[in-house]
């Protein structure tokens, strides 16, 4: 018996021993990231990494400018990788909010915009379609007149680009206004074959040919 108990408290020094000095582990949460910097925190006894993963995402929204919206009447957010959501209190036709996205392509490959994806079962989504409803426009540059941000803009390897989007809200989208709408991009054939360019011409890492 005696030595049963000694036994035991061997056993429990040792797994005290590996639990404070040897046992690490390690989380990685991918969060709605701040910037395209990998941020590390050390603990005694584990590592949390916090990172964006490797995608195109938003990395931050701005009001830019507000036409006859009152100020508390509307806010935002944004949800990862390309979700925008605004709420609107209407109270007058013509009125108009403009927000400048600003989006990091994480990848390799060079990513193009393909639009605008409405699911029109959403909040007040389906006025998007209505005449004198919700109209939304991408442009390049603020003062432009036009949608001028379109499938014929892209997004480079491990960059990040600003554009801008017009809510106008018509005499048919009074009152409290919810959208959701996902700015949409994705890879051409154009990008798919830099990135196997790049790999037969690696001829340092593991991952050349």
């Amino acid at each position: 018996m005696l030595k049963l108990i000694k036994r035991i408290a061997i056993l429990l020094s040792m797994m005290t021993i590996l639990f404070v000095s040897g046992l690490q582990a390690k989380w990685v949460y991918f969060l709605k990231p701040a910037s395209p910097v990998q941020n590390s925190m050390m603990m005694q006894m584990n590592e949390f990494s916090y990172e964006p993963e490797e995608i195109l995402y938003i990395a931050k929204v701005e009001v830019v400018d507000v036409r006859y919206v009152a100020e508390g009447n509307y806010s935002f957010d944004y949800v990862l990788p390309t979700d925008h959501t605004t709420k609107t209190r209407v109270t007058r036709g013509g009125s108009s909010i403009t927000y400048r996205i600003t989006v990091h392509n994480n990848t390799d490959v060079t990513h193009w915009y393909l639009g605008p994806k409405i699911n029109y079962s959403y909040g007040s989504n389906n006025l998007i379609v209505v005449n004198n409803g919700i109209t939304v426009s991408t442009k390049d540059k603020l003062n432009d007149s036009s949608a001028t941000f379109n499938t014929n803009d892209w997004v480079p390897p491990r960059t990040m680009r600003d554009f801008y989007v017009t809510y106008t809200f018509g005499n048919a989208a009074m009152g409290d206004i919810s959208t959701y709408i996902n700015f949409r991009f994705g890879l051409r054939i154009g990008s798919i074959q830099d990135k196997f360019l790049a790999v037969l011409n690696d001829k340092e890492t593991d991952n050349g040919y």
